[in-house]
């Protein structure tokens, strides 16, 4: 494994943030080998470098591991809270090493949420360039508005004078007083569905997320989780572009094995170079071929295009002054 930052081999393990990691290295509680180190760029290898935090050997996990919860609304996203209120990485199962939340959701919220330690697929699913697809069920106080979900799908200037995305949005059931809808966010801006009714002039009263890049809660109740199966993962790298990168490395590795065999070929075996020496004997070279320029005879004994004795010199007299040839009688 290549060396990184002792801060993001600690936070990779499972047992700090790394902001966290940098306070324990400052304060002298890191040892690497047996050394104290109070630098933070400081790089290990997890493969032969022994580290420990007030004496405890931390290990790298042997695998990514990757969980599904079903958010259930008043609950926090973040690790620790001031003000106590309950948190979502009390829901996971005990014994877990530390995983993150990819994204988060509102205390209101509840919802797909998908807990990883594989902070490249993390990333890539949270990147609005890549945009990720997520869909939401909203339930919006008042009667059926189709001014606001034509809004919501050429997009819709917030507060802040950003324009969000169009977003596809659509009906897909009412009641009395309120109706529900249907959207699908590609981006990830604070409180953005609320800040997107609002700036229509309405309120949104229930939020759940019931799909994050093909992943859905069959199954499963609210503040209950689950390891994703392996499809599942696969699906979510799919979504993230992740394969399409790989089986390009792939295609580039093959294409440049290719070609240095094609050069060991050219240039052929040791015994074949007659190790550095120079041949007497000159290259084969292919004779060139005279060339033909255009509008003149080309005269194939002198080889030239200049006219010789090989061809008659065509004459320069008019056809008026050539002598005629008598008829015969």
């Amino acid at each position: 494994m290549s060396q990184m930052r002792l801060q993001r081999f600690l936070s990779a393990a499972g047992v700090a943030s790394r902001r966290k990691a940098e306070i324990w290295i400052v304060e002298g509680r890191v040892t690497v080998n047996g050394q104290t180190v109070t630098e933070l760029g400081t790089k290990v290898n997890s493969d032969k470098d022994r580290v420990e935090v007030d004496g405890e050997h931390i290990r790298m996990p042997d695998a990514p591991l990757y969980y599904l919860l079903h958010k259930p609304p008043g609950t926090v996203c973040t690790e620790s809270d001031p003000e106590g209120r309950p948190r979502v990485h009390e829901l996971l199962p005990p014994g877990l090493p530390r995983l993150f939340t990819v994204g988060r959701l509102d205390w209101d919220t509840e919802g797909i949420l998908l807990f990883t330690n594989d902070g490249k697929l993390a990333k890539a699913l949270t990147d609005p360039k890549i945009a990720v697809p997520r869909i939401y069920e909203v339930k919006i106080q008042g009667a059926p508005d189709p001014h606001l979900v034509r809004r919501f799908n050429e997009g819709v200037r917030l507060d802040d004078g950003r324009m969000t995305r169009p977003s596809p949005t659509e009906i897909i059931r009412r009641t009395k007083t309120n109706f529900w809808i249907s959207m699908v966010l590609t981006e990830g801006k604070n409180r953005q569905i609320h800040r997107m009714t609002q700036a229509c002039g309405r309120r949104v009263l229930k939020l759940h997320r019931v799909n994050y890049g093909g992943i859905v809660l069959t199954g499963l109740r609210t503040g209950q989780c689950r390891p994703l199966a392996l499809h599942e993962v696969e699906m979510l790298v799919a979504a993230a572009g992740l394969k399409r990168t790989r089986r390009a490395n792939a295609r580039v590795q093959k294409m440049r094995a290719a070609e240095d065999r094609r050069a060991s070929n050219r240039t052929g075996p040791p015994s074949d170079r007659n190790d550095g020496k120079e041949s007497s004997q000159k290259p084969y070279s292919k004779p060139r071929r005279p060339q033909r320029s255009k509008g003149k005879p080309f005269n194939e004994k002198s080889g030239s295009n200049r006219p010789g004795k090989g061809r008659a010199k065509p004459s320069t007299k008019s056809r008026s002054q050539r002598p005629q040839r008598k008829p015969k009688r």
